[in-house]
């Protein structure tokens, strides 16, 4: 560049070329406009931040040597200019170094947040891998406790997980951004944790109670196994308290009947027990009447034959009727006619009741007629109840001790 001036204004003018510093020109080219207008420095579309500081301090340094260039003449001829190229110089190597610099540590900075990012990354892709095998988990879960164990939130907060995970797999990470996604991701996940606890102390809690249900039921089955055997038991016991009933209400009549006196009352308890048997509702006409005992028996049978004998000696008088009359009571006059049979029959039957064979004795009785049966009838209805009764009786019995057997 040349600077011309009139020779009467001043000192000679100085001739003086100065070279830009490397790589100016070609960064001042990329800065200039076409039509050599300055319009300021301009960024192209993906420069780095190193070349963007870099070409700011080219800049400036080439309009200060401009502005040196232009206004040389007052800056005290050419060795003050030539300090000045000098420190302008330094200032440039400078500012060069600085950017250089700070390209290294946006560099690094870019490196550490790439790394940052990749980490950051992995672990979110970590936690995506733990979340999809909790929610399997808690499928599991819900399977098996049929949805009433597991807390029907817990689904809603791991999706939510889920896609706060993605957002921030995807949105904008700074290193702020990033480590407070990290904090948010760790505590979500510590409550996930803690609603997977509790739902497995639930799902334990189930199974206790499963357990319990189950062996309640192995209780009822048992208890109803117990009442089926009772109830099969039952009839038997029925029958033997039945037949024990009966058998004390037999003895009762027995007891009452051996005393000559009417049981009605013994009577009504034994057919309460045995209801539909034919000998206890024949005894009812004799239970109103009574049966006379044994020893009444003998007494009647000595009065009624004493009866008879006196009937047959009224009814035929051979000459000896004074005598039989005498010794009546005390010795027997057998008659040769049929007077002698009917005292023949009437010893008989004294002889058969002696021996405690009543029906005998009333077989013999029964042969006998005229007035000497007629002295005999009262002894035969009473003597014919007893006989009923006891034959009764004894059939009752007979029947109550095969039941009793057939029990045991």
């Amino acid at each position: 560049m040349t600077n011309d001036r009139s020779i009467g204004d001043g000192p000679e003018p100085i001739e003086a070329e100065f070279e830009p510093a490397p790589g100016a020109e070609d960064r001042a080219g990329e800065r200039a406009p076409p039509n050599g207008t300055a319009k300021g420095p301009r960024l192209r579309r993906g420069v780095s931040h190193g070349e963007l500081a870099l070409a700011t301090g080219v800049a400036a340094i080439s309009g200060a040597v401009m502005a040196i260039v232009v206004n040389g003449s007052g800056a005290g001829g050419p060795a003050g200019l030539g300090v000045e190229v000098a420190r302008l110089t330094a200032e440039q190597e400078a500012t060069a170094k600085r950017a250089d610099d700070a390209s290294g540590q946006i560099a690094s900075l870019a490196a550490r947040v790439e790394d940052e990012t990749r980490r950051l990354a992995g672990q979110l892709q970590q936690q995506r891998n733990e979340t999809a095998a909790l929610q399997n988990i808690l499928d599991e879960l819900s399977d098996a406790s049929a949805g009433g164990v597991v807390n029907g939130g817990l689904v809603d907060r791991v999706t939510a997980l889920e896609d706060a995970a993605a957002a921030a797999a995807t949105g904008p990470q700074s290193p702020a951004q990033l480590q407070s996604a990290m904090r948010d991701l760790a505590a979500r996940v510590a409550k996930l944790e803690s609603s997977v606890t509790a739902a497995s102390q639930d799902l334990q809690q189930l199974r206790t109670d499963v357990a319990g249900a189950t062996e309640l039921r192995t209780e009822v089955g048992a208890v109803r196994q117990t009442l089926t055997t009772l109830e099969s038991e039952r009839a038997p016991v029925e029958g033997a308290l039945a037949g024990m009933k009966a058998i004390r209400a037999l003895n009762a009549v027995e007891s009452a009947a051996g005393k000559g006196r009417p049981f009605p009352q013994q009577h009504s308890l034994l057919a309460d027990a045995l209801p539909a048997d034919a000998d206890v509702a024949a005894l009812q006409p004799i239970a109103r009447k009574g049966a006379p005992t044994f020893e009444q028996i003998r007494r009647e049978f000595e009065a009624a034959a004493k009866r008879a004998e006196q009937a047959a000696i009224s009814g035929t008088d051979d000459g000896w009727n004074w005598l039989r009359t005498a010794v009546s009571g005390v010795m027997t006059i057998e008659r040769t006619q049929s007077g002698g049979a009917e005292s023949r029959a009437i010893n008989r039957a004294r002889t058969a009741l002696e021996g405690g064979d009543v029906p005998a004795s009333l077989t013999e009785i029964a042969a006998i007629d005229g007035d000497a049966a007629a002295a005999f009838q009262p002894w035969r209805e009473r003597t014919q109840r007893r006989v009923e009764l006891d034959t009764r009786l004894e059939a009752i019995g007979a029947r109550l001790a095969a039941g009793q057997a057939a029990q045991d």
